[in-house]
């Protein structure tokens, strides 16, 4: 059997492997938040035209996160239209979902922006708005920390959480640094090269314009996330407020990014389901926030799939 025909067999056993850990996860998180009974009510209770306006400030934050691909593009002095880059985006958001590895949708965008001779380039960019998409939901965690007393029940979990966020911050900071004017010789080999070359792009911001456009471009999106949360539980009748969800939220969204499960499937929600209830949110609501919250996602994604179809056809 050649090396051809060997991956695509492991890439089948990985995205089964994690379509079932997210089945499992969900079967087991659903079984735990309540009845049947409970879990019904609470969507029959709910409003639809809160769930429309939580799909309305998602989608308007992935714009913003769209502009904030443009300006990595530019400075990775690689000059694309907005629109462009906004289609890309949206088609990668059907493809994270689509795809089991959860960065299906990061390929695809490369592949829509890419030009002869541009492809490495093109996913520096696309891996840096993921790298500095994250770093502001770490950051989030740790400048929230003077609100958890205020709003979360037990607020020693955070703490924990807080503290790795701040390692894991600080760790790439260190690592920022020591690439700092490092000079990059032929007999680097390519995937130490690339990801020193990622290191040295995320030292690239520092003008107070182009830090200006990541700090903001970054902060509304995770505030977008924050945002949606918020609507849902609202929408399903609970009156979560913005700080609750402000120190909440974001370590959900993190967990999202282990590579455990498919799209962020059963891993958001076990999250969820541990998290919001320290801030008074009923695990049943914490668990139908959570799968609204991804189908919202969905929806957003079909945006995308509808401009994919557009352009082939």
């Amino acid at each position: 059997m050649t090396d051809r025909s060997v991956q695509p067999n492991r890439r089948k056993i990985i995205g089964g492997i994690k379509i079932g850990v997210s089945v499992v996860l969900l079967f087991l998180v659903w079984r735990r938040v309540g009845s049947d009974a409970e879990i019904a009510e609470a969507l029959r209770g709910s409003r639809v035209e809160g769930i429309l306006l939580a799909v309305a400030v998602f989608a308007v934050g992935q714009v913003v996160a769209s502009l904030r691909l443009h300006y990595i593009l530019l400075q990775l002095h690689r000059r694309l239209g907005f629109l462009s880059v906004l289609r890309a985006h949206f088609v990668g958001i059907w493809f994270n979902q689509l795809l089991p590895t959860g960065f299906g949708g990061d390929v695809v965008k490369v592949l829509v922006l890419r030009r002869p001779g541009d492809t490495l380039r093109v996913t520096r960019a696309v891996l840096l708005a993921r790298a500095f998409g994250f770093m502001a939901l770490l950051a989030a965690t740790i400048l929230l920390i003077p609100l958890y007393g205020r709003v979360l029940t037990e607020p020693r979990p955070f703490h924990l959480i807080a503290l790795v966020s701040l390692m894991g911050l600080g760790g790439l900071g260190i690592a920022v640094l020591t690439m700092r004017g490092r000079k990059l010789t032929r007999r680097v080999v390519r995937p130490i090269r690339f990801l020193i070359l990622l290191l040295c792009d995320l030292d690239r911001p520092r003008t107070p314009r182009t830090i200006s456009e990541i700090a903001v471009t970054s902060g509304v999106v995770v505030l977008s996330v924050v945002l949606t949360f918020m609507i849902l539980g609202r929408a399903l009748g609970h009156p979560i407020g913005l700080l609750a969800c402000m120190v909440i939220v974001p370590p959900i969204i993190v967990s999202m990014h282990l590579p455990l499960s498919y799209g962020g499937w059963g891993i958001r929600e076990v999250g969820a389901v541990a998290l919001l209830p320290l801030g008074g949110v009923p695990e049943e609501i914490a668990f139908l926030m959570s799968v609204l919250y991804g189908l919202v996602i969905l929806s957003c994604g079909l945006v995308g799939l509808v401009l994919w179809h557009k352009t082939d056809s």
